[in-house]
């Protein structure tokens, strides 16, 4: 039913990926279509009518910094130390187990030229004294057993990010600081977990598509250095929680039907357990299923499953998501649906969610994402359907008011392995050499570098 989507196959064209003029007309224009977007809005926002409007509209959490010598030194040594790394990657065809190392080597040192502690303590338990993150609810506890049991009844009362998430966000949180006490070691093992669980799951769930081996290999690793990924991956939950959705992605194409079934219904559970956020995949399971097999019996029986899951859950401790989920709905948007009470708020911030995303994504992966959804089908069941359903999905979620403010390029980091799905299959219809490959490689990484050098983030 499908055939091998190669690198080299009969219908390559010989044009690359761009030209050389592209590359300073690409990110001369980004820039500017970028500032000229931040001044528009903010002059609508002050000069005619007053929204819910960020200094650093589409970023909703950022601050520009100045840096000094010292972090412009960093940042160029990064920079030939990535260079460097990509020639090692190159030699070695690469290798899944460099992939991860030099992905994590990177994760780290992109956000230690904010220091240690503003790029890995501050994420974990950074927010004033009375703090805002998962950490300062999580040291509190001291039963878990009656946390989730009392959580339909505490949930109103936590802090600004557990209270919209289901308990086991907080679990999590539980857990790390029992195993690693300090924020910034907790850093670090997201760092590592999540740059790992992706890695594994992307290459998995490529070559599970038939995706031409080094292909598959190459584009995990672009992945890896997407600026979401280098920005996100360090110090966040939403790191787990996208790595965790692209294992649902793996193993609902994984190609043995028992070990789909019992993988996908593990870390749906799992996914579900940690956001409210979960119910994205959904719409592209049911398309997944209905393109490959005109059927949805597979989406009903995970469904089925959850649901007996969180079943037994409230039997036993008296935990109830489904009305967790609406006290969450309702805490984040308290005056009813956005578009009714606060319509100019509700537009902007769902465009400040849409280029938010983009923003992060940037221009050199951007353009060929937008060539390759353009592409005809040329292999049964492609890359590409995949990538419209999930585009579908998350719009749909915006309109229905999700991400009430922004930080999409975090909160959604589960969409980027979808929007890499068309470059994927427009590399595999060019005839790419092993520079422009690699020239590539260094423009996202470069954009990251740019980013993570004059900006700070927080959450």
């Amino acid at each position: 039913m499908r055939r091998k989507i190669s690198s080299q196959n009969d219908e390559s064209i010989s044009k690359g990926i761009f030209q050389p003029s592209d590359i300073a007309v690409w990110g001369v224009g980004f820039v500017l279509i970028v500032m000229f977007s931040n001044m528009l809005v903010r002059h609508i926002c002050h000069a005619i009518i007053r929204f819910d409007c960020p200094t650093g509209w589409p970023i909703s959490v950022f601050e520009f910094r100045l840096p000094d010598s010292t972090t412009v030194m960093n940042s160029v040594a990064i920079f030939f130390l990535f260079v460097l790394l990509i020639n090692i990657l190159w030699r070695f065809s690469y290798t899944l187990p460099l992939v991860i190392l030099f992905g994590v080597a990177l994760v780290l040192s992109t956000n230690l030229l904010h220091g240690w502690e503003t790029g890995f303590i501050t994420p974990i338990a950074g927010g004033g004294n009375d703090g805002l993150q998962y950490f300062h609810d999580a040291v509190k506890v001291h039963n878990w057993n009656d946390f989730i049991r009392d959580y339909n009844k505490l949930q109103p009362q936590l802090l600004t990010h557990t209270r919209t998430h289901p308990p086991g966000a907080l679990v999590v949180f539980g857990i790390m600081i029992e195993l690693f006490k300090k924020p910034g070691h907790i850093s670090l093992f997201i760092a590592v977990v999540s740059v790992s669980l992706s890695t594994l799951f992307f290459y998995g769930f490529l070559s599970n598509m038939s995706v031409d081996i080094d292909l598959a290999k190459y584009s995990t690793f672009l992945f890896l250095l997407l600026p979401s990924i280098q920005i996100y991956y360090a110090a966040s939950l939403d790191a787990l929680i996208a790595s965790l959705l692209l294992g649902v992605l793996y193993f609902l194409t994984h190609p043995h039907r028992f070990v789909s079934l019992i993988g996908s219904t593990i870390a749906l559970f799992l996914t579900s357990f940690l956001t409210f956020g979960f119910v994205f995949v959904l719409p592209v399971i049911v398309g997944y299923e209905i393109l490959r097999d005109r059927s949805v019996r597979k989406f009903i029986l995970l469904v089925v499953l959850l649901s007996l899951c969180y079943s037994i859950i409230n039997m036993n401790l008296g935990f109830n998501y489904v009305s967790a989920f609406e006290t969450a709905a309702k805490l984040e948007n308290p005056n009813g649906f956005r578009l009714l009470n606060e319509p100019i708020s509700y537009l902007f911030t769902r465009l400040e969610g849409i280029f938010e995303i983009l923003l992060f994504f940037g221009p050199y992966l951007g353009i060929p994402m937008i060539r390759g959804l353009r592409m005809s089908r040329k292999a049964g069941f492609l890359l590409t359907d995949l990538t419209w359903l999930a585009i579908t999905s998350i719009l749909c979620m915006f309109v229905l008011g999700t991400f009430r403010t922004g930080e999409t390029a975090r909160v959604c980091l589960f969409i980027y392995p979808y929007l890499m799905l068309p470059i994927i299959m427009y590399l595999s219809n060019r005839k790419v050499t092993a520079l422009e490959r690699n020239i590539l490689l260094i423009l996202v990484f470069s954009q990251t570098l740019f980013m993570q050098t004059f900006g700070t983030y927080f959450w």
